[in-house]
């Protein structure tokens, strides 16, 4: 099974024919080389009394383990030349498939864009007979479902009070030029009322007209 990006993230254990439901490759193959008839369970499947969960519709989910090659392969040349000991195969489970870029059996992984099907089979297989890939089952997801939950609201959280300064700051900014410009006119009617007052006590004083500027010892006339 692949996701929207074409990489496998999943091989199904079973699938249905005409009138059962039969084994896949990688179970079946699984179960030959452990020598155990796997039983198969609402969660998961047991074999070798080995109990391996699955995901939902019995999907063995997928941890590669590198790049291509990460597997060992063996490419037909060296066997069609003879280029091959009996220690390289005996008691081994051995997957023959194609290699070949352009072969269309590639898929993209996370270690390499171009990991051939065999040795994602042999992945699979691995897993069977080990017991070591990932756990992802209704439970997990279920943990994955809250902890998603969780971090959206911590996020919100943090970016509500991230914001809050911010709008405080332009809040206060706006009540500051709001008295600023209360107080600025307050400010000028006063110094209007005191000049008009000044004005109604102290005697006019007028400058001499035949003076453009004040110089230093003008002489000014003062009407009582």
């Amino acid at each position: 099974m692949t996701d929207g990006s074409g990489t496998p993230r999943g091989v199904p254990l079973l699938f249905r024919t005409a009138d059962k439901i039969e084994l896949s490759f990688a179970l079946r193959v699984a179960a030959l080389a452990t020598g155990a008839e796997p039983a198969i369970d609402s969660d998961g499947v047991t074999l070798a009394q080995r109990h391996i969960p699955t995901d939902r519709g019995h999907v063995l989910p997928l941890t590669f383990y590198g790049r291509h090659g990460t597997v060992r392969t063996i490419s037909a040349a060296r066997i069609l030349d003879g280029d091959l000991a009996k220690d390289d195969v005996h008691d081994r489970i051995v997957v023959i498939g194609t290699t070949v870029t352009g072969g269309g059996d590639v898929f993209p992984t996370p270690f390499d864009p171009v990991m051939p099907g065999a040795e994602i089979v042999a992945t699979a297989i691995a897993h069977l007979v080990t017991g070591d890939g990932i756990r992802l089952d209704p439970f997990t997801r279920a943990i994955d479902a809250v902890i998603g939950v969780v971090l959206t609201l911590i996020l919100v959280g943090l970016a509500t009070e991230c914001r809050r300064p911010h709008s405080d700051r332009r809040r206060a900014s706006g009540m500051g030029r709001r008295q600023f410009r209360r107080f600025l006119s307050r400010h000028l009617a006063e110094r209007d009322t005191a000049d008009r007052s000044r004005c109604a006590t102290d005697p006019v004083i007028r400058r001499d007209p035949a003076l453009a500027e004040p110089q230093p010892g003008a002489v000014f006339r003062q009407d009582q």
